[in-house]
């Protein structure tokens, strides 16, 4: 009887041994588990705002009051109109700084050395430099000369932004 139950005792010691080594049917794949952590983490910074409320900002206000050399008015361009006269030679030359380009707002102009004369006076208002845009708009009977005395003229007053438009029949 001794050893029969050396026996079982041989055989529970041997089946102990082999379910040390043989690992079992229960393990955690960590790695998916992993992978779907990392894209939600990559998805809420991507998509997270980081604004800062408005109400934090610190601003800086001017201590000076009024126009100074250093503040200015927003660029409006000045607009230069070219039609035909009465005679095809003689060019109809209006000029208006304002914002709404109407009759109230126009002046006339007989040639285009007072064009420069009136270009160069604008330049003494606030707000126009000579980084403001002027805009040639001539209507297709202007002579091509005339455009360019136009072009001419904006360059002399020495503006840097001069620039073509197509014609567009104003108020």
């Amino acid at each position: 009887m001794a050893a029969r139950y050396g026996k079982d005792i041989a055989q529970l010691w041997h089946a102990k041994r082999l379910s040390r080594r043989k690992p079992s049917g229960l393990q955690i794949n960590l790695t998916a588990m992993l992978d779907v952590m990392f894209n939600l983490l990559i998805f809420f910074l991507v998509a997270v705002s980081f604004n800062i409320p408005e109400a934090s900002l610190l601003a800086r206000v001017s201590s000076t009051s009024g126009l100074s050399s250093e503040t200015s008015v927003p660029l409006v361009p000045i607009k230069v109109y070219l039609g035909s006269g009465e005679d095809a030679t003689v060019p109809s030359i209006r000029v208006t700084s304002s914002v709404q380009a109407d009759q109230a707002t126009f002046t006339g102009i007989q040639d285009f050395q007072q064009l420069h004369q009136v270009l160069e006076q604008l330049q003494q208002k606030p707000g126009i430099t000579d980084q403001t845009p002027v805009i040639i708009a001539a209507r297709n009977q202007t002579l091509w000369d005339q455009v360019v005395n136009a072009y001419n003229a904006a360059v002399r007053a020495r503006y840097k932004r001069v620039v073509f438009a197509g014609w567009k029949q104003p108020s």
